[in-house]
Order: structure tokens, then sequence, then C-alpha cells
């Protein structure tokens, strides 16, 4: 059952996590390999993980490509190396909506939050990160437990910086 989306205020979060620009249509195949290896990064550097892993769809260079983050919240801040960055979500208010299904929807469920915060008068929050460059802030939490095969059980928690 899909959830409908609401506001909601979160505190700040650190993460780690490797940042990467890639096609919209590569995500599937680009992004998700990334994950074990920020695990692997974690259990090396004896960071204790806060959360599940996310895509963090930060900016849109041109109509096809994004700069995305690949990562995972951790319990305290930490200093990230040359590969995997620290970084932390603000503290703010973010429209949410969990969805469960398949990923390959996942493109129609944003279009539909994207109605929703129209048709709610809220609008998406730009951020300017520390080079100054503005960005967005478009999360996408995958709670599933690694193995499951149903895609009517895979879970995706969508929270996107509102003002």
């Amino acid at each position: 059952m899909n959830k409908e989306p609401k506001i909601e205020h979160r505190s700040s979060q650190p993460y780690v996590a490797i940042v990467k620009k890639v096609s919209m249509q590569d995500i599937p195949k680009v992004l998700p390999p990334l994950i074990p290896e920020v695990f692997s990064w974690l259990k090396q550097n004896n960071v204790e993980q806060d959360g599940p892993p996310f895509f963090h769809y930060r900016k849109m260079e041109n109509d096809s490509t994004l700069e995305a983050e690949v990562g995972v919240p951790v319990k305290k801040p930490v200093k990230g190396d040359e590969k995997v960055k620290a970084g932390t979500f603000s503290e703010a208010d973010y429209a949410t909506v969990t969805y469960f299904g398949p990923y390959s929807n996942l493109r129609s469920v944003h279009g539909n939050l994207e109605e929703w915060l129209k048709t709610n008068g809220y609008n998406h929050k730009i951020e300017t990160d520390k080079s100054g460059t503005q960005c967005g802030s478009r999360i996408e939490f995958y709670p599933t437990p690694p193995g499951e095969t149903n895609p009517e059980k895979l879970q995706t928690d969508i929270a996107v910086l509102v003002e």
C-alpha cells in the first residue's frame, strides 16, 4: 500500500556518499553497484550506519544528466576521503511519500509528488553547497532488505526539500 504525500520536519542527518554524474537512463546500472562500496567504506572506517541506503539527486546538469550521491546516513559526522564524501542533510521541512513497487515506476511517483507540491502550495527548495553551487535535494531511501525479489514489496521513501 502506498502512502499519501505529507510534509514532515526532519532533523539534520550526517551521511557519507559517493558522488557520480549519470544520465537518467543509466541510473539503474551505474548507481546501485556503488552501495556495496559505501558499506565497505563504513566497515573499514568503523562508522556506524543510521538508516537505509539512498540516492540523493542534487543537480540536473542538462535534460538528462544528474549529479547524484549514493550513500548511507551515519550516527555522527565523519571525515570522508577522496572517493567517499561526508555530507549532512539539512534540518528542514521535506515533502515525503512512501512507494511500494518496482523501481521502474519511480519516475511517475516523482511526477505525482511534484503535482502534489504544486497543488498544496509548496516549492522545491534550492540550497547552496560549500562551493557556491546551487543544488536541490531529492532523496530516495531504500529500506527494503537485500534479497527481496518481489517487486511489489520494494519500498522507496522519497523526500524532497521544500520551502
